[in-house]
């Protein structure tokens, strides 16, 4: 019969540092600078654990993470340019051909060019805060 209410943290774990190792090269360098980043955040009192954390100090963590990777950005597009050639121009144009709305997500108009890399991290930095998230309220319910 299972225990309700009873979060198997070790059994979650394994899995989110399996899935882990199987991320690419790249993505593996970009993790660990934002592991690097949520240590110096996670103590008692931080805005990791707020209920609702700022969304403009997020993205100052973000750029400062992403100032670190961006060279990342330049080797990932000098594989790509020399693996795909001149095919971009297509792929350009069907992109933008089908993209539904043309704002950013403050709605300021004409900012289509969203930097792929900085989103990334973002996503990388708010699954890695979830995780310690769901860690941290776990400790915090038993001890």
């Amino acid at each position: 019969m299972p225990l309700y209410g009873y979060d198997n943290c070790e059994d979650a774990d394994k899995d989110w540092d399996y899935m882990r190792q199987m991320f690419p090269v790249a993505a593996k360098k970009i993790l660990s600078e934002v592991e690097d980043e949520c240590d110096k955040l996670e103590y008692d009192g931080s805005c990791m654990f707020d209920e609702y954390p700022d969304r403009v100090y997020l993205g100052r963590i973000v750029d400062k993470i992403y100032a670190r990777c961006s060279y990342l950005e330049e080797e990932l597009t000098k594989e790509h340019l020399s693996t795909c050639g001149d095919n971009n121009e297509d792929d350009d144009k069907y992109l933008k051909a089908n993209q539904y709305d043309c704002r950013c997500r403050d709605n300021r108009p004409g900012c289509c060019q969203r930097n792929w890399m900085r989103d990334f991290i973002e996503v990388l930095l708010f699954n890695e805060m979830l995780n310690r998230r769901r860690r941290y309220r776990g400790r915090k319910r038993w001890f």
